[in-house]
């Protein structure tokens, strides 16, 4: 039996559509964040919802910094809690709390210069 060596190896072709299948699961994982999370201003409160479910509420009242942040800041400081609907996004909002456990809070409007 000859072997020529085309067994076990995926070859060029198998790379190239792993590529495309991977490439395409990210774009869907954004477009269902995008649809599932939203941010907003109501009753005093930032809040965030994924699926019209609040996920987190911040009292106006207990923010002392709202500022812009690009996507090298995303990962300082380290304790900051990330709720991000646009994980591929370069630019986001860090909303930092007086007090609590995660007392920066990052997240990623689509507009984040109108937030």
């Amino acid at each position: 039996m000859v072997n020529d060596g085309s067994r076990g190896h995926i070859g060029v072709v198998g790379a190239v559509l792993i590529f495309v299948v991977i490439i395409g699961l990210l774009f869907v994982h954004e477009a269902v964040m995008r649809a599932l999370v939203r941010y907003g201003l109501r009753d005093g409160q930032v809040r965030v919802s994924v699926a019209n479910v609040p996920l987190c509420r911040i009292p106006l009242s207990s923010i002392t910094e709202i500022r812009k942040v690009f996507w090298a800041d995303f990962t300082l400081p380290a304790f900051a809690r990330r709720l991000a609907s646009r994980p591929w996004a370069s630019t986001g909002v860090m909303i930092t709390r007086k007090i609590g456990l995660f007392r920066h809070v990052i997240i990623t409007p689509e507009f984040p210069d109108v937030f």
